[in-house]
């Protein structure tokens, strides 16, 4: 997976990014390490909702 981008690679960024504006700069996945990462994302998880993000925008 590494190295290819796509439309999916780039909503998944968005996504961090907009988790990190709702967290206020908390870093994402902050007690793993890259294999932990992507193994979390393989397996269909995801990061909790911050408690400033809106359910609407979790949702995207």
């Amino acid at each position: 997976n590494f190295r290819k981008f796509s439309s999916r690679s780039d909503v998944w960024s968005y996504g961090v990014t907009m988790w990190e504006a709702f967290s206020y700069g908390q870093k994402p996945y902050k007690k793993m390490k890259g294999p932990e990462v992507i193994a979390f994302i393989e397996q269909g998880k995801r990061m909790e909702c911050p408690l400033e993000c809106p359910p609407e925008m979790y949702t995207l």
